[in-house]
């Protein structure tokens, strides 16, 4: 069958048959994203050409519905396409993405740039003091788009910034595609002979190592640079020349070489400075930043400087207790002390300080079990059930897929959304852990188009017969991506546009952070934390254990933190023809955040995703600020009861609402008064 197959053998051509329209994955060959997205743009030229020609005063209804409730192909293929491309991508899947890339940047270029559509849109923005709230502020939100894009531009102002659009469209997938390549391309082999190097690391840790030698064909252990091997390795391993050689790998795997990024950092930064030039900011931070709850670049510097001089004097504690036991244990002087040594004496002092290994949580964090306890969770919280349905369509078997229903008194069951969860770590896989709208809610002809969202992450799989056994951090990851999962499923908005969680940049991570808060309290773990082999509840013992130890290392974790947001902010706030080379540039503005030795050869710039690849570029801080948000909520909860119901249902308000309504509105609405930063220096305090 050739590339111009029937349409009507194109499941993304139309919305699927299937339940609540959930795309069918398994239905779809490579070459019908190309031809969906253009007949996608196709749609959506002709709508607009179609609306712009409308004779009638414009309108909400003639002109702002028909964009957010028309056209929908282009959108159906454009999520189907960009959720794969970071879920499960070979690379005859990342192959076509320049082509893909281009004609989408095209297309968003070509409606934003235009003037006819845009001269309807400014109509209706100062003429509608009789819409509706969400009407008005779905409006205001499209005039500030086009303002923000350069609507206004002369005709070679705006020439430029298409070209810079599609530039920076192309660059962001290829700096992905390079980080994916440098972990996939690199492993640790330990022989049999050599096992003696691996004391330390827990045995089901080697024998996930073990089995992926085998699959290689080989005799020994394999370690690798996905998070579920690497960071237990730096933790675990006592061979001190290991943990340094594969600390190395990590740290430089994009710095040099085929898979190198630097130049295209380089690319991107000068780019994003010229589009904020052309449209009369000071730098990309000005730019982003005019759509953030911060407004400008300096009240993120102040709230960073604010916490650096909380989290430094902490961190520098921290590290000279684990430098103590570093020496006390393998005679290792202070100035010796390396990068790859912190997480292992940093455990060691935990095991003696709290009489605890996280370790001894594993085999009570059963991966099922987690999610099952999320569920528990969530009902408690907001009433909501979650029923495996193993006939919505997957694009990898390792998939669990849930419709998630709510009862009313008196009514039948109503599905609010479809779930899916993508758990373990592979090849086709981008590392880390993240969720995705792959369609938004929205209210249309009086009908409840439900969301889909997605969890993606890379977890310890299951290994030999033995389940997937979480570590605390990963079952903390899980916490995290299914806070943002609900922020989703509870949005209960009229438009697509405004549903969340499309809401501003430092205000998406309340949700994730606030859910955090629960894996840690005994009456969440006592939901779902059993022994998977005896069904055994997890010791209370050990719950006080893990509460005694939750901010240990708070200061040395947070002033990490605080380092990243810094180098984002001065990626974006630099001039870019001054920085000449990025390891010395991203030396010179994290040195005062250092507190080991810099290793030469290593950097965190070229593998650093959230602001390269994905959408975090000036919004990184974004963390340290949703965690000011959530830890003064969260006390809300804990002075009033953590399955509150009448908090509960202020804050499914605040999820609800999306970008509905102003985010501090809404944030004052549950809280009722302005978020301080005590709850989250607190954390800080109570690290000892």
């Amino acid at each position: 069958m050739n590339k111009e197959t029937n349409k009507n053998q194109n499941p993304l051509l139309q919305e699927s048959a299937l339940p609540f329209g959930v795309i069918d994955f398994p239905s779809i060959k490579l070459h019908h994203y190309t031809q969906a997205i253009k007949i996608g743009i196709k749609e959506s030229k002709r709508l607009i050409k179609q609306i712009c020609a409308n004779k009638e005063c414009p309108t909400f209804k003639n002109t702002i519905a028909p964009l957010e409730y028309e056209g929908k192909t282009l959108s159906r293929a454009q999520s189907a396409y960009s959720t794969l491309y970071s879920a499960h991508s070979d690379d005859a899947f990342r192959a076509i993405s320049p082509k893909i890339f281009s004609m989408l940047a095209k297309q968003e270029n070509s409606i934003y740039s235009n003037k006819k559509l845009f001269k309807r849109i400014s109509h209706i923005y100062k003429n509608g003091d009789s819409l509706g709230n969400q009407e008005k502020r779905l409006v205001e939100l499209y005039y500030k788009q086009y303002i923000r894009r350069g609507v206004n531009l002369p005709f070679f102002k705006q020439q430029k910034l298409k070209r810079i659009n599609l530039a920076l469209n192309l660059l962001s997938p290829k700096f992905s595609k390079n980080a994916i390549k440098a972990v996939n391309s690199y492993t640790l082999f330990v022989s049999k002979q050599d096992e003696s190097k691996l004391e330390g690391i827990p045995a089901h840790l080697l024998e996930l190592a073990s089995n992926l030698a085998k699959s290689k064909n080989l005799s020994g252990y394999i370690f690798t640079l996905q998070p579920p091997s690497y960071i237990p390795f730096l933790t675990y391993c006592k061979d001190r020349n290991l943990r340094e050689e594969i600390y190395r790998a990590y740290n430089s795997k994009n710095c040099y070489g085929k898979y190198s990024n630097c130049k295209i950092i380089k690319k991107i930064v000068a780019l994003r400075e010229k589009r904020a030039t052309i449209l009369g900011y000071q730098s990309h931070a000005h730019y982003v930043l005019e759509n953030r709850m911060a407004k400008e670049p300096k009240a993120v510097f102040e709230f960073l400087e604010q916490l650096q001089k909380a989290y430094h004097p902490a961190a520098k504690r921290d590290l000279e207790i684990v430098q103590k036991e570093a020496f006390q244990k393998d005679s290792i002087n202070t100035e010796d002390f390396m990068p790859w040594d912190f997480s292992y004496y940093a455990n060691l002092v935990k095991q003696k300080k709290f009489d605890f290994d996280p370790e001894e949580l594993r085999p009570y964090f059963k991966a099922q079990n987690v999610i099952e306890g999320l569920f528990k969770i969530a009902k408690k919280l907001y009433g909501l059930e979650f029923i495996e349905n193993s006939h919505i369509p997957k694009y990898h078997p390792d998939m669990i897929t849930y419709e998630v229903v709510r009862t009313t008194s008196g009514e039948a069951p109503n599905t609010i959304g479809i779930l899916y969860f993508d758990l373990y770590p592979r090849d086709t896989k981008q590392s880390g852990a993240w969720m995705n709208d792959m369609r938004c809610q929205c209210i249309e002809s009086g009908i409840n188009r439900v969301p889909h969202i997605l969890i993606c992450a890379n977890l310890t799989p299951p290994s030999s017969g033995r389940p997937s056994l979480l570590s605390y951090d990963e079952a903390n990851t899980l916490f995290h991506e299914f806070g943002h999962a609900l922020h989703g499923l509870l949005s209960n908005v009229k438009y697509t546009s405004i549903a969340s969680p499309n809401v501003l940049w430092d205000f998406v991570e309340l949700p994730s952070q606030f859910m955090e808060n629960y894996l840690t309290k005994k009456e969440c773990l006592m939901l779902f934390a059993k022994e998977y082999q005896s069904g055994n509840p997890i010791p209370s013992d050990l719950i006080k254990k893990l509460e005694n130890s939750l901010y240990y290392n708070e200061g040395y974790i947070g002033l990490r933190q605080v380092m990243l947001a810094n180098l984002d902010m001065r990626w974006h706030t630099t001039k870019s023809k001054t920085i000449k080379d990025v390891l010395q540039f991203e030396e010179s503005v994290s040195n005062s955040f250092l507190l080991l030795p810099k290793i030469e050869g290593t950097a965190i710039s070229p593998s650093f995703s959230h602001i390269f690849a994905g959408g975090y570029s000036s919004g990184y801080y974004s963390y340290k600020w949703a965690e000011k948000l959530d830890a003064d909520a969260f006390s809300y909860f804990e002075e009033n009861g953590i399955f509150n119901p009448k908090l509960s249902k202020k804050f499914e308000h605040l999820l609800s609402m999306g970008n509905a309504i102003e985010p501090m509105e809404l944030y004052k609405s549950f809280r009722g008064s302005e978020p301080t930063i005590d709850g989250l220096l607190k954390r800080v305090k109570n690290r000892e």
